[in-house]
């Protein structure tokens, strides 16, 4: 009889075995090649499931904005104060060891940006998912009491995700320009400045 695949799970064993070369190897080490060595699959089984490279590295953005979205709802940003938000804020920068290697995937589409559907579309949904999650938490913020009636939340949402992107890649490039602390320090200064009226 034959054996029944469960397709499902071979498409997250192939995903799980991208993330094991980025970790041991960097993501400069990721192909088609590499990744159907990593699982003990052929290259043609690996094509069955993901037709290109770059369709694999879709999947595992998707699973990470998924991820973060969980940790964003177990924050229970509902009841917002500034450490809330800060730490709300701190789980879109990549500041660890583990954050940075997973990170380097956004960094990879970014550089391959407009060669397929596939990579423009997971880096408009990553953009949506980051200004929505930072809108969410400055509402809360608002809710809360923290926020100056005066503010505008969507163009709050921008500055934040602006800075956000840009200590991501400070942070991914080249970690001593914005360590943890810097990160901290910026994202706290911001979040404070909430609570002044708009000039």
């Amino acid at each position: 009889m034959p054996k029944v695949v469960d397709h499902e799970e071979r498409r997250q064993a192939i995903v799980n075995g991208m993330w094991k070369i980025v970790q041991r190897d960097g993501f400069q080490a990721v192909s088609v090649r590499s990744v159907a060595a990593e699982v003990g699959l052929s290259k043609s089984t690996i094509a069955h499931y993901f037709g290109s490279q770059d369709q694999i590295l879709a999947l595992a953005v998707a699973q990470q904005i998924e991820a973060t979205t969980e940790e964003l709802n177990s924050l229970d940003v509902s009841k917002c104060t500034p450490a809330v938000a800060l730490r709300a804020m701190q789980l879109a920068i990549p500041t660890t060891a583990r954050q940075r290697r997973q990170s380097q995937v956004w960094l990879a589409l970014l550089e391959q940006h407009g060669t397929s559907p596939e990579i423009s579309q997971t880096l408009t949904d990553l953009n949506r998912e980051v200004r929505s999650g930072v809108r969410t938490v400055l509402a809360a913020l608002a809710a809360n009491g923290f926020v100056a009636a005066s503010r505008d939340l969507d163009e709050e949402a921008a500055k934040f995700h602006a800075v956000i992107d840009g200590l991501s890649l400070q942070s991914l490039t080249d970690p001593k320009t914005a360590p943890p602390a810097l990160v901290e320090q910026v994202i706290t200064a911001m979040i404070a400045d909430l609570g002044r009226p708009a000039k």
